[in-house]
């Protein structure tokens, strides 16, 4: 139960995902407003070093999308999520900390911690002079905190936010490779989801890279689905028959892989191939069903 309510977050529109993160970030923020208590004032370059910090954490969690199929495979899917869910919280509850010692320090209490999550709250937090009695302000610092400490603070906070920034370019440019495990999260759908819904996310997905040219002579029009039916529409440049003891054996294979459609046709879904000849003009319809697969 536990895997379906995961994959069923998944199955969210983007901004809804979007949404649901900054929610989860909230809370976490929130959490840090009912126990976090700062014990000492945090100056600004060290407030950058731990928020590029936190930013470089919530990357890295999110790189767990990529092995989320193997991590169905072994068993482990909801324990990936709850774990890249999770750290949207612990990002919101960080963040409260961190901003809460900086508050401290600018202004002598930790209310204004809640800067860092509204539009441009943080840059005061970054930018602010502390208090007279705070690090910020002390007329004379020693050499190693000036010359050393300070830039290798500095230089760090750079290295981690442009590292964080990297693996959320890499993540969005990121294809999955052809081999990459899928029957464990081909089940979890199954599972999650009803027959109608898998289809008509399969024409979602699938209707704006058509038509298109998926064997020598045979391309895919457009695809359609209607409750428990999926629509093909095939345009085949020769005579039907290459269509009929050619094209079709290997689709009837293709298309009957569990993990492709065979085990929704095997609960009970049909795929629909209407078929029409450029060289004899022929249209024909072809329907595969429970018996005609075999998984």
């Amino acid at each position: 139960m536990i895997d379906v309510f995961f994959f069923r977050l998944l199955l969210l529109s983007e901004v809804q995902l979007i949404l649901l993160v900054v929610a989860l970030v909230y809370f976490g923020g929130f959490l840090g407003f009912l126990f976090a208590k700062p014990k000492a004032p945090m100056r600004r370059v060290n407030f950058w070093l731990y928020l590029a910090g936190c930013n470089f954490l919530f990357s890295a969690a999110q790189l767990g999308w990529l092995y989320i199929g193997l991590a169905a495979e072994y068993g482990l899917f909801s324990a990936l999520s709850l774990v890249i869910w999770g750290t949207a919280v612990l990002f919101g509850y960080l963040v409260y900390h961190i901003s809460a010692a900086r508050s401290l320090n600018i202004t002598g209490s930790p209310k204004k911690a809640w800067a860092a999550f509204v539009p441009f709250g943080v840059f005061w937090l970054l930018f602010a002079r502390g208090r007279h009695w705070s690090e910020d302000d002390e007329p004379i610092k020693s050499g190693f905190s000036k010359y050393v400490n300070d830039p290798a603070v500095l230089l760090t906070a750079i290295a981690l936010a442009i590292t964080g920034r990297s693996m959320e370019t890499y993540l969005e440019k990121f294809e999955h490779p052809e081999h990459a495990p899928e029957a464990a999260i081909v089940k979890l759908a199954e599972r999650a989801q009803t027959i109608e819904e898998i289809f008509a996310q399969e024409v979602l997905l699938s209707s704006p890279g058509l038509p298109e040219q998926i064997d020598y002579g045979l391309t895919l029009q457009s695809l359609s689905n209607s409750g428990q039916k999926l629509y093909f529409r095939f345009v085949v440049d020769g005579p039907m028959d290459d269509f009929q003891y050619g094209h079709f054996p290997w689709l009837l294979e293709q298309y009957c892989q569990p993990e492709v459609f065979g085990a929704v046709v095997d609960k009970g879904g049909s795929l629909i191939f209407s078929v029409s000849s450029k060289e004899d003009r022929r249209d024909k319809n072809y329907t595969i069903s429970k018996t005609d697969c075999s998984i």
